[in-house]
């Protein structure tokens, strides 16, 4: 009997799946299904195909026996400048954390952060941060996440 999800690596062909996931994951947070969330589908896109194959976004997709998506995860390798905290080069932005509604509590969302962390350790990134909505807050701060400080400025448009 074959499982009945497996994980795989993001190509650049996966983008337009990532990106509708990624549009799917705003719109549950409450954002409008709107023109400007459609440019930012487009654009969305286009970027993750390139990040991609430039090997700075390492992403994950979780598909039914069917081949048919329900998950995925992606991590951005961001350079930064050593630290207290850590003197490596390099940390991870996780992004797109994202299960279909009807495959939820079966511990995919679990999994795909698992196997996140697992990359990042394997490439010895000791520090990853992200944005957590309220439902997955939860899943996060059982995996070792916890809030912090930080601040953010966005020019108006």
């Amino acid at each position: 009997m074959e499982p009945p999800h497996t994980t795989r690596l993001a190509t650049p062909d996966d983008a337009p799946v990532l990106a509708e996931m990624r549009r799917r994951m705003f719109l549950s947070m409450g954002k409008p299904d709107d023109q400007r969330m459609q440019r930012v589908v487009e654009a969305f896109t286009v970027w993750v195909a390139d990040a991609i194959r430039r090997g700075i976004y390492i992403g994950w997709v979780v598909e039914t026996a069917a081949h048919v998506p329900v998950a995925n995860a992606g991590m951005l390798l961001m350079e930064w400048p050593p630290n207290l905290r850590d003197l490596g080069p390099v940390r991870g932005y996780i992004l797109n954390v994202w299960t279909e509604p009807e495959h939820r509590r079966k511990g995919i969302a679990r999994g795909l952060m698992e196997t996140v962390m697992a990359e990042a350790r394997r490439r010895e990134i000791r520090v990853m941060t992200l944005h957590a909505s309220d439902e997955g807050k939860q899943v996060y701060e059982k995996l070792g996440f916890r809030r912090t400080r930080e601040m953010m400025f966005v020019e108006p448009d």
